[in-house]
């Protein structure tokens, strides 16, 4: 295999994958508002890598555990779309809430080739974790 080739394992081939695209790709965070160009009653960030498939920010841990110990909060990540990932405190809404509105969005604003996940996930104290999955038929 490559990983006999090379002399490494999965986890130092994934540590290296992982820092490449951070240098490649990097993390941008902005506020919906700026990049809709309206104003929001959520306090909704957009996480992206600024590139195609650039949801792979939400990889990021580390960058991720940055912000929440920024806000000082735990928070949603909805997979809009292969390109961000929605990112909201969950004081401002419950994982229901946030549920139905990744449900909404991937059937009313996502094209299909466009879907990345029907999951809901949410980054704690604990990591990157998957909060609830979708039923698909």
């Amino acid at each position: 295999s490559l990983l006999d080739m090379w002399n490494i394992s999965l986890q130092e081939l994934d540590r290296i994958a992982t820092e490449n695209m951070k240098k490649m790709f990097p993390a941008k965070m902005a506020p919906l508002d700026t990049i809709l160009s309206s104003e929001s009653s959520l306090p909704v960030l957009v996480l992206t890598a600024g590139d195609a498939f650039s949801a792979a920010a939400g990889l990021y841990e580390d960058q991720l555990e940055k912000y929440r110990e920024k806000v000082q909060e735990d928070f949603y990540l909805l997979p809009s779309s292969k390109y961000e990932f929605l990112v909201i405190p969950k004081s401002v809404m419950n994982e229901e809430e946030a549920f139905e509105m990744l449900q909404h969005g991937n059937e009313h604003a996502v094209e299909k080739e466009d879907l990345l996940s029907r999951n809901l996930y949410a980054f704690t104290e604990k990591g990157f974790v998957c909060c609830r999955m979708a039923n698909v038929h």
